[in-house]
C-alpha cells in the first residue's frame, strides 16, 4: 500500500482501478481501510458490491450492450461492441447523473507494448435521423396504442 500511495502522488492518476478485487477477499476489511484512507487523500472512488454502502461514489464500467448498440445504430457484434464503455456514477446524496460513454483507443509505447486508452465519445443523436414524417408516424402508433388501452 505505501507503494501504491507513492505511485498515486508521483503519477496523480484521474482513476485507480483495483483489480480483482476479490482476490484480495482474504484481507477485505484491511484492504478497504487502506483503499477508503487513500480515497480520502485524492477525493477517488472505490467500489465493490460488498462495500457499496460504505462508498461515497459508485463507479461502474461496462461494455456496450446489444441493445445499447442497436438503439445507438452500432454494428451489435461483440467485436464493434468492445471498442465502446460506458461509465456511471452514482454519488451518496446527489442525483444519478448521466452516463458517459468512451472509445478505446490503442496506443503503441516506445517499448513495444501496446495499451488501450478510454476517450470521451458521444455517441450518435439517434433523433437527427428521423425527419418529420417518421416521428409523426411514430406519435399517431403511441396515440393509437394509448387509445386501445383506454377503450
Amino acid at each position: 500500500m505505501d507503494e501504491l500511495r507513492q505511485l498515486i502522488e508521483d503519477h496523480c492518476p484521474d482513476v485507480l482501478i483495483a483489480d480483482p478485487l476479490a482476490e484480495l477477499h482474504t484481507a477485505l476489511p484491511a484492504i478497504i481501510a487502506e483503499f477508503r484512507s487513500i480515497a480520502d487523500d485524492p477525493g477517488t472512488a472505490r467500489g465493490a458490491s460488498a462495500i457499496i454502502g460504505g462508498a461515497r461514489i459508485i463507479l461502474t464500467l461496462t461494455t456496450m450492450t446489444e441493445e445499447d448498440a442497436e438503439a445507438l445504430g452500432i454494428p451489435t457484434s461483440r467485436q464493434s461492441r468492445s471498442r465502446y464503455v460506458r461509465l456511471d456514477a452514482k454519488q451518496n446524496y446527489a442525483a444519478i447523473g448521466d452516463a458517459q460513454w468512451y472509445e478505446k483507443a490503442l496506443y503503441n509505447l516506445d517499448n513495444g507494448e501496446i495499451v488501450a486508452a478510454a476517450l470521451p465519445w458521444t455517441p450518435p443523436d439517434i433523433w437527427r435521423v428521423i425527419n418529420g414524417a417518421i416521428a409523426n408516424l411514430i406519435l399517431n402508433d403511441i396515440d393509437a396504442a394509448v387509445g386501445l388501452k383506454e377503450g
